[in-house]
């Protein structure tokens, strides 16, 4: 089970399954209300975390990016009570 916050842990590390919204101007060119999923970390590169589009759009079908805490504007971590938290994850 994904370790479940009490509060919105600024500067946290990304956790399989949050959803995150990309900054404004982002590289891959998507808008910051597109959700996206954090699936895993990169390998044995520390702070890069591979994540997955929510669409199922065909022009994002098997769509997966590398994201870094720069690359991220906003974090929702769904919670096991219903709630979702929410935070900025850069410090």
């Amino acid at each position: 089970m994904v370790d479940e916050p009490t509060s919105a842990p600024s500067g946290s590390a990304l956790q399989p399954y949050d959803l995150i919204r990309l900054v404004a101007g982002n590289r891959f060119g998507i808008g910051t209300d597109v959700l996206l999923t954090v699936v895993d970390t990169v390998g044995t590169t520390p702070g890069v975390y591979e994540v997955h589009h929510q669409t199922d759009h065909p022009g994002y079908m098997d769509w997966a990016g590398a994201v870094t805490l720069e690359d991220v504007a906003t974090v929702v971590r769904p919670t096991n009570d219903g709630t979702a938290l929410s935070w900025d994850p850069r410090p």
